[in-house]
C-alpha cells in the first residue's frame, strides 16, 4: 500500500486524518482475510511544513531535509496511534536508493520486510528524505512502491490516483473514450496519461505506466484505480482472489484476456486522494490490471537492471556483445571506452556502439556511429584500471596492473540484460550534447507562435500548471538553487552561459520559435511529441532536473524521434532558434548530424549465468550471493569497517568463531591426540638473529621493480618470466606450433602479449634455460636480465627501475631502546626447532616423534585479496615431526593408510604443460619414487582423511607437487593439497620435507647442540685421526686469535688431518688456512697440537634429525569448506532467500536448533530440558522461540549450516516425543526425548549417519513449509 502526499493538504499541510483513517481500516481489512500488507507513504515534508509554521517550501537542501525530519517523526506518529486502535502493529523502514543499490544491503531489507510480516507487521516505507539527495533519491513514491514490491517477491501493487483507470483516448477531451481494463503490452499502450497533479508531489500517470513496467518484469499484479475510495482496494482484491467462471471480456479486452483468479496473498497498495469508504459491489470496481510477465526477472537480475543508479559506463564492441549473450564473461578485449570514475564492485551500464575507433577522435571518443545500452554489469576493476587493460588480453592484465583479480571486467553472473520493452533506447554518451538536443525538440513543439516568457517555480515543486497547453509548453524547469538550465548534468552545453541561465531563472530571457513556422506543419507528429513530453512533465523530470531519472525523458524522447524519422525532424528543427527579448542571446540549435537516432536492434533476454564454480548441489555458485550470506550471517567482516577496513583483515563473527574452533578441535583430536603429538604454544614476536639464522630474512622477500612512467610495482621475476614466456611463444606461434597456456596455479604470473616472431634456435634455448633457473636469480642477477634481454613493460615500454627487496614479514623492534629489532612470525615452525632440545626430553629422548602448534603468524601482502583466501594476518596449525634419516625415514603405521587413494598432480606433469591429475594409492606411489618416503607419504593421507572429515568435497581437491624451482629454501621436496574454489585452485595445506635444514642452522649460529644422541646396542669402535691441543702454550702463542684457530683446527676432514699430521712430523709446524686471522695463513707449532691416528669406542651415535612438516592454513581451509558444503534449495539454484551449508555434524557451527511450534508457554519446560541435556553432552544448541513461521526459522539455521533441529510441539505435551529434521534433507523422525538426544549424540559423535537414524526411529511425515511463499 502505497500513500503518496495526497494524504496531506495542499494549502495547510494538515495531515488529512480521516483519509488515514480509510486507508487504516482498509489496510485491517486486507490483514484480517489473510493478506500481508506493505504501505508506501510519503508526505513527511509537508507535515514539517505545518509543525513548524512554514507557509512556503523552502528551496534550500538543508532545509527540506530539517522539515522531513520533523515531518517522519510526526507521520509516523499518525500511522501508529491510527492503527494501535486496531490492535495492528506497524513498523516504519526509511530507504534511500543508496541503501537498496549495494546487494548485501538490499538482502537485509528483503529479510527485514519478510520477518516484520511473519511476525504480522505492517512495513510502513517512506524515502527517507532527511538523507536523499538528488542523486540516490527514487525521485517518486510509484517507483518505490514498485521496487519495493518486487523486492518482497508481492503478487499485487496498487497505484491509486484521481482516475478510475487508463482510457484509450483522453476522457476530458474525447466523450467517447473506452477504459483500459487489462493490459498484457505495456509498448502498445497508447493513452492519455495526463492527470492533475499536486503542488507537493513528484508523481503523475507517467510515473504510475513506469512503475506498472517495472511491476510487470518483476512478476507482480499491478492495478490502478480511483484513489478517492481506498474500499477500491478491497473490492478488486476479494473480487481477484474469489475464484469464479471467466466471463467475456469488458469492451476494451480481448478475448485472450478474461479475467483471471489470483490466489496469492502478499498485497503492495498505493493509496492517494482517499477520501471516502466503500461499499462492496459484484463487479469490481473499475480499474486497469497489469498482467505479470509470464517469464519474470530473478531477483537478482530485477535488482542489477532496475535498482542501483549506475556510476558510469562501460562501451563494447559488436563481437563482444555477441560473446556476452552466448553466457561469456566480459573480458577486457572486449572494452572499447570507459566513461565516469567508479570503483571496484559498482554497478555499470552496458552500451554497444557501431565502430569502435583505432585512434581515439578529437572529442576523445574511441568508437563512432549510434550507441545502445543493453544492460547493466557489477565490473571487477575501477574505472581507471578498465581504462588501462580494454582492448587487451586477460593475460596481460597483471602485467598492465601488477595484479589480476579476474580474468573478466565483469563475471557473467553480474551481467544483466534489458528486456526488448525495458531497454533504454537513446544514446547516453555525452549527455550535455543530448540535453540541447532534447532542447530543440521542446522548443520546436512546445512553444506558442508569439514567444512567451514565464518564471522558474522554486526547486524540487512547482505551481500546478494554469492551462494543459502550459504544462506542454514548459521549456525550463529548475530544481535545485544551482540547477542548470536545460539539463545541464555537470556543466550546461559548450554554448549556454551561466549568467544566462540566471537570467532565464529571473524571468530576463523569454524563448520563441522562428516567425515563419508554417501554422499546422507536423501537427500529428507535434501531437506525438507532446505525449511524450507531457508523460515527461507529470514526471516532473522535465530537461534541466539534475535527478537520476533524466535518461527516462532521453529515452521517451528519443523513441519518438527514431519514429518521426531523421529527415522530417531535421525538418522541423530548422525553423526553431530560441531568442531573448534584448541584446542578450541564449542560443541552443546545434545541427542534428550531432546526434546518433538508435536503430533498432534485437536484444537477449535476462538469463542466469553459467560459471565453472559450482555448489555442493552442483549448481553454478553465485559468489556475491554466498558473500552476502555469510556477512548477513556475520561468518567473518571486515576488521576495522566503520574506519574504512584494512585490507587483508578480518574479524570473525560468532559462527566463524565457533566453525574455526571446531575445526581446530577436529584438528587437534586427528593428529594430536591420535598421534602422540607434543604441542606447544610460541610467542610471535621473534628476534631478528632468528629470522636471519633460518633464512627468513634473506628469502622471505620478493624482488620489485618500478615503472619509472605510471610508477607500477612489478616482482621482478614474474615480469622477466612473462616476458621471456611471450617471446618463446612469439616463437611457437611463428614457426606454427600449438601454444598452451602453462597452469600453474601456485603463482599469478605477469604476463606480457605475445608476437609471432621466430627467434634463433641458440636464443629459444638461451630463454629456456633462464626459465628453469627463474626462482633462483637474485636482485642484481634480474636485474642484469633485464638489461640484457631488454625486457619493457608493456603498458609503457620503458626498462623498469633495478629490482630492490621487499621482506613480506612484520619489522618491529622489542623493547623502548629499538636496539633488537624482531619480527612478527611468517610461521610457527621456528619456535618449535628451537624448543627441539627440551622436547626431545621431554620425550625421555625417543624418536621419532612429532611437535604441533596453533597460533597467529604474518605475512605483509603486497596486494591483499580474495577474502580470507590471501590476508596478512591468518592462524597457523603446523606439525613437525622428526625422524631419523637413517632407513629411508620409515613410518611405523605406513601399512594402516598405504592401500588410501590420492589425486595427485606431479612434477613432471606439470613440466610438461599439462594439469592431468592421476588417482593412485600412496603406497604405490611411494613404491614408485613418486612420493619420497613413508613419513611424507604417511602425512598426505593423513591429510587428506581430515579433508574429508571435515567436510571437503573430495573431487575439488588434489595434491600438488612443487616444481623444483618453486621449492621453499628449506625444502627437499613438497606437495600441496589444493582445494578448488572460485579463486580457482588454492593451496591449503603444505607438506613439505625440511630435511636437517632449520636444526643444523641453527646449531651451527648459537652452537647448540640440537641433534639426537641414540645409545648403540653395541658399541661402536672408530679409527681416526684425533687432535690434541695444549691450552697453556696454544693460548698465549695466538691470544684473541686463539678461538678463529682452534675452531678451524678441529674443523678438518681426516683427509686434511692426515695430510697435516705429516707436515707437522716433518717441519715440526703445520700451516693452516683460517680466515680473518693475519693474511689467512697461521704457523702453529709442534709443542701445541699433536694430531694422532688413534682408535675411538663410541657408545651412542649422534645425527640430526630431518623434518617433516604438514603446514595448515586454517583461514584458506574454512573458506574452501564454505564454498564446497554451499547451495541454494531450487532446482537452478536461484532462490537466493534459501541458501544452505551442509556442514558435517562434526564441525557444524551449531549442532542444533531447538524450536518452540508456538509461543505456547507450556511449551518452556521442554525446551529448557532439552537445551540443558544437550549442553550436558557438550553438544551445542541454539533456541529460537521467535514469532516467525518454522520454516522461516529453520531457513535461517540452515545458512548457520546448522545440521539438526529439535521441534516441540502440542503432542509433545502429549505423550513427550519430539522431532529431529535433518538440515539437507528436511526429513523428520519422532520419538521420545531421550532416543532423539541420544541420536543427537551419535550424528555429532560420527558414530551414526541420518540414514542409519531413520532406520532406527519412526518417520514423521510432514509438509515442509514453503518460506518463499507469500
Amino acid at each position: 500500500m502505497s500513500c503518496t502526499s495526497s494524504i496531506v493538504d495542499e494549502k495547510t499541510h494538515e495531515p488529512l486524518l480521516p483519509i488515514l483513517t480509510l486507508i487504516v481500516d482498509t489496510a485491517c481489512k486486507l490483514r484480517k482475510d489473510g493478506h500481508r500488507v506493505v504501505i508506501v507513504s510519503s508526505g513527511a515534508i509537508g507535515v514539517g511544513l505545518r509543525r513548524m509554521d512554514v507557509d512556503k517550501r523552502p528551496k534550500h537542501l538543508a532545509q527540506l531535509q530539517a522539515l522531513a525530519a520533523i515531518g517522519q517523526c510526526r507521520l509516523i506518529g499518525l500511522w501508529d496511534s491510527l492503527f494501535a486502535h486496531m490492535a495492528q502493529p506497524v513498523a516504519q523502514i526509511l530507504l534511500t536508493r543508496n541503501d537498496i543499490a549495494d546487494r548485501t544491503r538490499y538482502l537485509n531489507a528483503q529479510n527485514t520486510f519478510n520477518q516484520l510480516m511473519d511476525m504480522g507487521v505492517i512495513p510502513i516505507v517512506n524515502e527517507n528524505d532527511t538523507l536523499a539527495v538528488s542523486e540516490i533519491k527514487f525521485g517518486d513514491n510509484d517507483t518505490l512502491s514498485a521496487i519495493t514490491a518486487a523486492m518482497i517477491h508481492a503478487d499485487m501493487l496498487f497505484l491509486m490516483t484521481d482516475v478510475d483507470c487508463l482510457y484509450d483516448k483522453n476522457p476530458r477531451t474525447h466523450p467517447d473514450a473506452r477504459p483500459i481494463e487489462i493490459v498484457d503490452d505495456i509498448n502498445a499502450l497508447e493513452a492519455d496519461v495526463s492527470s492533475a497533479g499536486s503542488a507537493l508531489g513528484t508523481g503523475g500517470m507517467g510515473t504510475k505506466i513506469v512503475a506498472a513496467r517495472l511491476g510487470m518484469l518483476a512478476g507482480v499484479t499491478t492495478i490502478i484505480t480511483r484513489s478517492s475510495n481506498p474500499g477500491n482496494i478491497l473490492g478488486i482484491v476479494r473480487y481477484l482472489t474469489t475464484p469464479r467462471t471467466p466471463s467475456s471480456s469488458t469492451s476494451s479486452e480481448s478475448g485472450d484476456h478474461a479475467v483471471e483468479h489470483v490466489t496469492q496473498k502478499a498485497v503492495s497498495l498505493n493509496l492517494s486522494d482517499a477520501s471516502t469508504n466503500y461499499d462492496e459491489h459484484d463487479a469490481p470496481p473499475l480499474h486497469t490490471r497489469f498482467l505479470p510477465s509470464s517469464d519474470p526477472i530473478q531477483d537478482r537480475y530485477f535488482w542489477l537492471l532496475h535498482t542501483p543508479n549506475p556510476h558510469g559506463t562501460v562501451y563494447i564492441d559488436e563481437g563482444c556483445h555477441r560473446a556476452l549473450i552466448d553466457k561469456a564473461g566480459l573480458l577486457p578485449v572486449g572494452v572499447v571506452d570507459v566513461e565516469g570514475h567508479f570503483a571496484q564492485s559498482e554497478v555499470v551500464r552496458l552500451v554497444v556502439v557501431e565502430r569502435r575507433l583505432s585512434t581515439p577522435g578529437p572529442d576523445g571518443k574511441r568508437w563512432e556511429g549510434f550507441a545502445q545500452e543493453v544492460g547493466r554489469i557489477i565490473v571487477n576493476y575501477a574505472a581507471a584500471e578498465i581504462t588501462m587493460i580494454m582492448g587487451h588480453k586477460s593475460s596481460h592484465i597483471e602485467g598492465i596492473l601488477g595484479y589480476a583479480d579476474s580474468e573478466y571486467v565483469a563475471d557473467r553472473s553480474h551481467i544483466g540484460f534489458f528486456r526488448p520493452e525495458s531497454r533504454p533506447v537513446t544514446p547516453i554518451r555525452d549527455l550535455s550534447k543530448q540535453v540541447v538536443f532534447v532542447a530543440q525538440v521542446l522548443a520546436a513543439v512546445g512553444l506558442p507562435e508569439d514567444g512567451y516568457a514565464r518564471r522558474v517555480e522554486p526547486p524540487g515543486f512547482g505551481r500546478a500548471p494554469r492551462s494543459e497547453a502550459e504544462a506542454q509548453r514548459r521549456v525550463v524547469h529548475a530544481v535545485d538553487d544551482d540547477a542548470l538550465v536545460l539539463g545541464a548534468v555537470v556543466g550546461p552545453p559548450p554554448n549556454v552561459r551561466l549568467d544566462d541561465v540566471a537570467a532565464v531563472q529571473e524571468g530576463h530571457l523569454s524563448v520563441g520559435p522562428d516567425p515563419d513556422l508554417p501554422s499546422g506543419v507536423f501537427g500529428e507528429d507535434l501531437e506525438r511529441v507532446h505525449t511524450v513530453l507531457d508523460k515527461a512533465e507529470d514526471e516532473a523530470i522535465g530537461v534541466g532536473r539534475v535527478v537520476e531519472r533524466r535518461d527516462e525523458v532521453l529515452e521517451r524522447v528519443a523513441r519518438v524521434v527514431g519514429e518521426l524519422g531523421e529527415e522530417r525532424l531535421a525538418l522541423l528543427l530548422a525553423h526553431c532558434r530560441v531568442q531573448p527579448p534584448g541584446p542578450r542571446h541564449l542560443s541552443l540549435s546545434r545541427p542534428l548530424n550531432a546526434y546518433q537516432v538508435p536503430k533498432p536492434r534485437k536484444r537477449p533476454s535476462d538469463t542466469a549465468m553459467t560459471s565453472t564454480a559450482t555448489t555442493l548441489k552442483g549448481q553454478p555458485l553465485d559468489k556475491p550471493v554466498l558473500d552476502a550470506m555469510l556477512r548477513r550471517r556475520m561468518f567473518y567482516t571486515p576488521s576495522f569497517e566503520i574506519y574504512g577496513g584494512v585490507g587483508g583483515l578480518y574479524d570473525y563473527g560468532p559462527p566463524g568463531c565457533s566453525l574455526q574452533a571446531n575445526i581446530v578441535d577436529l584438528w587437534r583430536k586427528h593428529f594430536i591426540l591420535e598421534e602422540d603429538m607434543l604441542e606447544v604454544d610460541c610467542t610471535v614476536l621473534t628476534p631478528h638473529d632468528v629470522l636471519k639464522t633460518s633464512g627468513h630474512v634473506d628469502k622471505f622477500a620478493d624482488w620489485m621493480c618500478k615503472d619509472p612512467k605510471n610508477g607500477e610495482i612489478m616482482r621482478a621475476d614474474h615480469f622477466v618470466e612473462a616476458i621471456l614466456e611471450a617471446r618463446l611463444n612469439g616463437d611457437k606461434e611463428a614457426r606454427g606450433e600449438k601454444v598452451e597456456e602453462k597452469d600453474d596455479p601456485k603463482k599469478k604470473k605477469k604476463k606480457a602479449k605475445s608476437e609471432a616472431v621466430k627467434l634463433d634456435d641458440a636464443v629459444v634455448k638461451e630463454y629456456e634455460e633462464v626459465l628453469a633457473r627463474i626462482d633462483n636469480y637474485d636482485g642484481p642477477e634480474l636485474g642484469e636480465l633485464i638489461k640484457k634481454y631488454d625486457l619493457k613493460n608493456p603498458a609503457t615500454g620503458l626498462l623498469p627501475s633495478d629490482p630492490v627487496s621487499f621482506n613480506l614479514m612484520f619489522q618491529t623492534s622489542i623493547g623502548p631502546s629499538s636496539n633488537l629489532p624482531g619480527y612478527l612470525r611468517p610461521e610457527t615452525a621456528q619456535g618449535q626447532f628451537l624448543n627441539f632440545a627440551k622436547l626431545l626430553e621431554f620425550n625421555q629422548s625417543q624418536m621419532p616423534f612429532a611437535s604441533a602448534s596453533i597460533g597467529k603468524s604474518y605475512r605483509n601482502e603486497i596486494s591483499p585479496r580474495a577474502g580470507l583466501l590471501r590476508v596478512r594476518e591468518f592462524l597457523m596449525a603446523e606439525i613437525e615431526h622428526f625422524v631419523d634419516p637413517q632407513g629411508g625415514k620409515k613410518h611405523h603405521r605406513f601399512h594402516e593408510i598405504e592401500d588410501i587413494e590420492l589425486v595427485l598432480l606431479d612434477r613432471d606433469t606439470q613440466l610438461a604443460g599439462k594439469t592431468e591429475t592421476r588417482k593412485v594409492a600412496i603406497g604405490q606411489a611411494v613404491k614408485e619414487g613418486l612420493v619420497d618416503n613413508e613419513t611424507l607419504g604417511y602425512f598426505l593421507a593423513r591429510i587428506h582423511l581430515f579433508l574429508a572429515k571435515i567436510g571437503v568435497d573430495l573431487s575439488k581437491m588434489r595434491f600438488r607437487q612443487h616444481m623444483q624451482n618453486e621449492m621453499a629454501h628449506y625444502a627437499t621436496d613438497c606437495w600441496d593439497a589444493e582445494l578448488l574454489t572460485t579463486s580457482g585452485w588454492v593451496e591449503c595445506v603444505g607438506c613439505a620435507d625440511r630435511s636437517a635444514y632449520d636444526l643444523s642452522v641453527h646449531a651451527k649460529k648459537t652452537g647448540a647442540p640440537l641433534v639426537v644422541r641414540e645409545r648403540l646396542d653395541e658399541p661402536l669402535v672408530i679409527e681416526e685421526w684425533q687432535v690434541d691441543i695444549e691450552k697453556k702454550k696454544f693460548g698465549p702463542q695466538f691470544k684473541k686469535d686463539a678461538k678463529a684457530v682452534e675452531t678451524a683446527l678441529l674443523a678438518t676432514s681426516q683427509e686434511e688431518r692426515e695430510k697435516l699430521s705429516k707436515e707437522l712430523s716433518e717441519n715440526g709446524k703445520l700451516t693452516l688456512n683460517v680466515a680473518g686471522v693475519g693474511d689467512g695463513k697461521v704457523d702453529v707449532s709442534g709443542d701445541s697440537v699433536k694430531i694422532e691416528f688413534r682408535k675411538r669406542v663410541e657408545n651412542t651415535r649422534e645425527f640430526t634429525p630431518n623434518v617433516i612438516e604438514p603446514s595448515f592454513g586454517i583461514g584458506r581451509i574454512l573458506y574452501s569448506l564454505i564454498e564446497h558444503n554451499f547451495w541454494t534449495r531450487g532446482s537452478d539454484g536461484g532462490d537466493e532467500a534459501r541458501g544452505v551449508l551442509s556442514f558435517p555434524p562434526t564441525v557444524a557451527p551449531t549442532k542444533v536448533l531447538i524450536v518452540p511450534l508456538s509461543s505456547n508457554a507450556q511449551f518452556r519446560p521442554h525446551i529448557k530440558k532439552i537445551s540443558q541435556r544437550l549442553r550436558s553432552l557438550h553438544v551445542s544448541s541454539r533456541v529460537d522461540d521467535s514469532s516467525a513461521s518454522i520454516g522461516k526459522r529453520y531457513s535461517r539455521n540452515d545458512e548457520l549450516g546448522t545440521p539438526l533441529g529439535v521441534t516441540v510441539d502440542f503432542q509433545t505435551l502429549q505423550d513427550g516425543t519430539v522431532t529431529l529434521r535433518d538440515r539437507d534433507s528436511t526429513t523428520q523422525v519422532r520419538a521420545d526425548e531421550e532416543k532423539i538426544i541420544e541420536a543427537i549424540k551419535a550424528l555429532v559423535d560420527g558414530t551414526k549417519t541420518w540414514e542409519k537414524i531413520t532406520s532406527e526411529l519412526p518417520k514423521f511425515e510432514t509438509q515442509e513449509v514453503d518460506i518463499a511463499a507469500r
